[in-house]
């Protein structure tokens, strides 16, 4: 039978002036002992060696050292205690006497011995988060830990401690009924993300700004911000950090079809999400209808983020969206985002400018056609030492395949088709020219694909396809 999860109960302790004893005079004290001198304890440490480091940071703090084995009287007056691990023979001595004087202990790797855990910790000002898993995955923890240390950033802290010295002072001015709605003015996101990028030396006079303007009933900014987020080609974990970030204080999320369901996951629980997505034969949100929410949200204060797949300026429509809102005098951010042709390339391992090989990379689309009807690709311009990567292929791709047979290309011209790129279920077939069209056919796949088609592609495909396309050329040329 599998045991269960032990359960902590997570509480801050107050160490302002009180006791703890370190086992250990290492690495791992050392790392023990810097967090309980942060927070204001006073340090007994019981070693037989200490390390030099650990010994400047003691002696800077005027803590007391006690060299030699552990007695039980060293726990006079101690609240807590941590054994480090790095002296065993004395481990369960002090076991023994911190159960029988009641002292709470800590057991570096022997979570079993001990009556408390150390989270994973992270610090800005006075904001702490402390994250377990109760000890049983401790790596995972630190992880998170990091994760959070990059989302969360340095400046908040300022940001927090300024708040802490004006809380009396809104208390002292503003009515009950007021305070609530002045706090959450000033942690909405966009009040927030102006703050932290003040000067410490500007926060309280931007406070008191905010203070002055809920005295007089001033009303917030009336408008809303748009984010035009691209959130690469499908997989949740191909976002930037900073589309994260955007997507994570939106009020209102708009988002494609394509975008991975994981990635929806990332926004705020309060946040309305609203399913935009194209896909070619189906019934889709028009442009206009998109165009007119995004502004209309914006119009009523909220922050929108629009969840684009690829790049918004990649065959996105970012342009289209972006000289709408300008037009209706709506702010907009764009945050950039891995298109489908480098997630691709990542795919299939290969260079789209290979060396020597490869000096220029197009991207196009396989659907402008009927809509450019004067748009003709000058093939042996773009493959001629070049890539040429086209989106959205699939419906003209075998026009376009006997195109470029037309231009002078043999049909052992290396092309790669990758359906579902960047995401787990990506599809990959390596071919040629001649041959893609049959070979995709037979696949009967309705997933969203692209195909990269010139020399460099033979790197990718195992076989010496780059010879044998020089020479149909030449042949062709003859």
């Amino acid at each position: 039978m599998k045991s269960q999860p032990k359960h902590y109960y997570p509480l801050f302790l107050n160490l302002t002036g009180q006791t703890a004893l370190v086992l250990g005079g290492d690495v791992v004290a050392e790392a023990k002992v810097r967090p309980l001198l942060a927070a204001g304890a006073n340090i007994r440490l019981v070693a037989s060696q200490v390390s030099h480091s650990l010994a400047a940071m003691l002696e800077k703090a005027d803590a007391e050292i006690l060299t030699g084995k552990f007695v039980s009287t060293h726990l006079d007056g101690v609240q807590l205690a941590i054994d480090c691990g790095g002296a065993p023979s004395c481990s369960a001595a002090l076991r023994r006497a911190a159960k029988a004087r009641g002292v709470l202990l800590n057991c570096v790797d022997a979570e079993t011995q001990a009556d408390f855990i150390s989270p994973a910790t992270l610090t800005r000002g006075p904001l702490q988060v402390a994250i377990s898993t109760g000890g049983a995955a401790p790596l995972f923890a630190r992880n998170l830990r990091q994760m959070l240390d990059v989302l969360l950033p340095a400046s908040l802290g300022a940001v927090l401690t300024a708040v802490g010295g004006f809380r009396a002072k809104v208390k002292a001015i503003l009515p009950s009924g007021k305070r609530k709605a002045f706090w959450e003015a000033i942690f909405d996101h966009k009040t927030l993300e102006t703050l932290q990028g003040l000067p410490e030396n500007e926060l309280e006079s931007a406070l008191e700004g905010h203070l002055s303007a809920a005295q007089k009933g001033a009303p917030a900014d009336a408008i809303g911000t748009v984010t035009l987020i691209g959130a690469g080609p499908g997989h949740a974990e191909l976002i930037t950090l900073a589309g994260l970030k955007a997507l994570q204080q939106a009020d209102v999320v708009l988002y494609d079809a394509l975008v991975d369901p994981a990635m929806i996951g990332y926004a705020r629980r309060d946040a309305q999400l609203i399913p935009v997505g194209k896909r070619c034969g189906k019934q889709s949100a028009s442009q206009g209808f998109i165009n007119r929410t995004l502004a209309n949200m914006a119009k009523q204060g909220k922050n929108i983020a629009r969840l684009k797949c690829g790049d918004p300026f990649v065959f996105g429509r970012g342009g289209e969206e972006i000289e709408f809102l300008e037009a209706q005098s709506v702010p907009v951010v764009v945050v950039p985002g891995v298109t489908a042709a480098s997630a691709a390339a990542a795919d299939v391992k290969l260079s789209l400018t290979h060396r020597g090989v490869a000096r220029r990379l197009t991207f196009m689309t396989g659907t402008t056609a009927d809509a450019l009807p004067d748009d003709k690709p000058d093939w042996q311009a773009l493959l001629t030492g070049g890539t040429v990567a086209i989106y959205m292929a699939k419906k003209s791709l075998a026009r376009t395949l006997a195109d470029i047979q037309s231009a002078g290309f043999g049909a052992g011209l290396p092309a790669v088709w990758v359906a579902n790129a960047g995401r787990p279920d990506k599809q990959i077939v390596h071919s040629t020219v001649g041959t893609l069209s049959a070979d995709i056919a037979a696949l009967h796949t309705e997933a969203p694909s692209l195909v990269l088609i010139g020399e460099a592609m033979a790197t990718a495909t195992g076989k010496n396809l780059l010879a044998d396309a020089q020479g149909q050329v030449e042949q062709a040329a003859l």
